[in-house]
């Protein structure tokens, strides 16, 4: 439906005139219909009603039937305007992320890639266990008490709490026209392990945290409060007790992918940039290399 997003005003009345055209199409074929019917049938009764019929139709196409199309569309374009700044700056902010976890070397083959999609390959995943999330974040975000640079989870739990109210306006203002593929693709990202990690709203989930002392505790709060607090002992993406934290990147990962191939299929496969993340990292001013390596 969309292409890009200077083309939806164009398509938009495209759209409209493809449907004046079949109202069209539709009053021709009606009118010739009452006409044989003045033709055959002589009662003027009969006529009378099948022409207030024909008339009523005509309202309710032009009326009802017709604006509620044209806004159902204009709907869906900015909610997949909306979904597409969330998959993109998600898909930056993970790539970001992965640039400070690596080494030159990792860097440089990470550089090979054509598309944000062959970045996240094997080696990112293993380059992200050892990510230090309490790590100064690529940001010029600063605290407002001692201006100090934010922490990596800090950075992490304001996208991902924005991101969360995003999701959540979009649900209910436009939840009665929205396809079903759009609410349930949003549905599986607010519940996803990682998104519930730092907004707390742990509903498919449970964070279990291993604290310095080696107890495992059950604490289902965002998980800034245990960063801040330093009591949180396991780098977010390594293994620990026999589990792979990594998991929870590879499935949040998973529904990205799946959110680009549910608006490709609503708006084009050029909607969303391929390489939108990996071709602004690729300047060596662009984001560090190294400078969240867990030590």
């Amino acid at each position: 439906m969309l292409n890009n997003v200077k083309g939806i005003g164009k398509d938009t009345w495209i759209s409209r005139l493809k449907l004046a055209a079949f109202v069209v199409v539709v009053f021709s074929i009606g009118y010739l219909v009452t006409q044989e019917i003045c033709h055959k049938i002589s009662n003027v009764t009969a006529v009378g009603i099948a022409s207030g019929y024909f008339a009523s139709y005509i309202v309710y196409i032009l009326t009802i039937w017709l604006p509620d199309k044209i806004k159902t569309k204009e709907a869906i374009g900015i909610v997949s305007k909306k979904l597409r700044s969330i998959h993109n700056k998600l898909t930056l902010s993970l790539l970001l992320a992965y640039k400070n976890a690596c080494t030159d070397e990792e860097w440089a083959q990470a550089m090979t890639k054509t598309s944000d999609e062959e970045c996240f390959d094997d080696q990112f995943f293993m380059v992200m266990r050892k990510f230090d999330i309490m790590a100064d974040a690529d940001s010029l975000f600063r605290r407002k008490d001692d201006l100090k640079p934010i922490k990596w989870y800090e950075n992490f739990d304001l996208i991902f709490n924005v991101f969360d109210e995003y999701l959540k306006e979009i649900i209910l203002k436009y939840n009665q026209v929205l396809p079903s593929s759009y609410t349930e693709i949003i549905y599986n990202i607010q519940e996803s392990a990682l998104f519930e990690l730092f907004t707390g709203n742990h509903q498919e989930s449970v964070f279990i945290a291993q604290g310095k002392d080696g107890y495992k505790y059950f604490d289902d709060f965002p998980a800034r409060h245990l960063y801040k607090s330093g009591s949180y002992e396991t780098p977010i993406f390594s293994e620990a007790d026999h589990i792979d934290n990594s998991d929870i990147l590879k499935k949040f990962v998973a529904l990205l992918k799946d959110l680009k191939t549910v608006l490709a299929k609503q708006c084009g496969d050029a909607f969303i940039a391929a390489d939108y993340g990996i071709a602004k990292l690729r300047d060596s001013k662009a984001g560090h290399v190294g400078t969240a390596i867990v030590k």
